[in-house]
C-alpha cells in the first residue's frame, strides 16, 4: 500500500511542477544543452527563409526563431524589421504592402556566395511552420512585431501552427503584458514566454511565470548569472538564454546546465 501511495504521490508532483514539460511539451526534458537559431541559421544562408530553416535542420539546431508579420491584406509572413529595405530588392513596410507585392520581392543573396543564383522569396508564415515541421523543430515566434491583443491575428498564428501539429512544440515571446495576457485567455495552453533582462527581479519573474499555465522564460546573456540560473533551476522554471554568440560562454552555461541557449552565430 505504501509503494502505491510513493507511486501516487510522485505522478502527481510530476503533473503540477509548472512548466512546459508534460504531456506534448516533453521537448523540454532534455538532458544536455539545445542550441536555437535566432532567425534560422542565418550564417549560411538569409535570415528569415525557408533556407535558414532548412539549414538549421541540416546543422541539428533544435529550436527556429521566426518574426511572424502581417500584409496590408491580412497575409501573415516572416520579417524582422518593419521594412523590406534591409533584407530584399524592395522598399516599404511589410504592413503597407500587399501579398501579391510581397510576393514579387526577392531575398538579397550577397552575402551568400553559394546562394548568389539562387532567387529566394520572402516566405509565408505557414511555409515556414511547415519547413519546420519536417525536421520536428521547435517554433519561436517571436511576438514583438505584431499585436496580440487582436483575436484575429493570433487565431491565423495558432491555426497554422495546430494545422501542422506543432503548435505544442512551439512558444510564443510576448514581452507586452497585456497583449500576452490577452493572448494567453484565448490560448491558456499556449506556451507562454517574455524576455528578462537586467531591469527585471528574478523573484519577480519567477512569481509571474506561475500564473500561466505554460511557461519558458527568455533571459537574457548579460542577466544569466550564476545565481539567477541556479534560482531558476531549483524552482523548476523553464527558459533560454538568448544572445549567446561566444564559445566560451555556452561552454559556462552548459556547465550551469542551461537547456536552451539562443544564438546568431554558433553551431550545435
Amino acid at each position: 500500500m505504501k509503494n502505491i501511495k510513493s507511486v501516487l504521490l510522485i505522478f502527481l508532483l510530476s503533473f503540477t511542477l509548472g512548466g512546459c514539460q508534460f504531456h506534448g511539451w516533453g521537448w523540454l526534458e532534455n538532458d544536455s544543452t539545445i542550441l536555437s537559431a535566432h532567425r534560422g541559421a542565418h550564417t549560411v544562408a538569409p535570415e528569415n527563409t525557408l533556407e535558414s530553416i532548412k539549414e538549421a535542420a541540416k546543422l541539428q539546431y533544435k529550436i527556429i526563431e521566426i518574426d511572424p508579420r502581417e500584409s496590408k491584406d491580412g497575409a501573415i509572413y516572416l520579417m524582422h524589421d518593419d521594412t523590406v529595405n534591409r533584407t530584399t530588392n524592395g522598399t516599404g513596410k511589410i504592413e503597407n504592402l500587399t501579398s501579391n507585392q510581397i510576393n514579387k520581392l526577392e531575398i538579397s543573396t550577397s552575402q551568400y556566395p553559394n546562394l548568389k543564383t539562387k532567387k529566394i522569396k520572402v516566405p509565408t508564415f505557414e511555409s515556414a511552420v511547415k519547413e519546420a515541421s519536417k525536421d520536428g523543430l521547435i517554433i519561436n515566434v517571436d511576438g514583438s512585431k505584431a499585436n496580440w491583443s487582436g483575436k484575429t491575428f493570433s487565431k491565423k498564428i495558432v491555426d497554422v501552427l495546430k494545422h501542422n501539429k506543432v503548435f505544442e512544440k512551439s512558444f510564443f515571446v510576448i514581452s507586452n503584458k497585456d497583449q500576452r495576457d490577452s493572448f494567453n485567455e484565448q490560448y491558456p495552453e499556449a506556451c507562454i514566454s517574455w524576455l528578462v533582462d537586467d531591469s527585471s527581479e528574478i523573484t519577480d519573474e519567477i512569481d509571474l511565470a506561475a500564473k500561466y499555465k505554460h511557461v519558458l522564460l527568455s533571459i537574457s546573456n548579460k542577466y544569466a548569472t550564476k545565481e539567477h540560473i541556479a534560482k531558476l533551476n531549483r524552482e523548476g522554471i523553464y527558459y533560454q538564454v538568448y544572445g549567446v554568440n561566444d564559445s566560451k560562454r555556452l561552454q559556462e552555461l552548459k556547465g550551469m546546465q542551461v537547456k536552451m541557449v539562443e544564438t546568431d552565430t554558433l553551431v550545435p
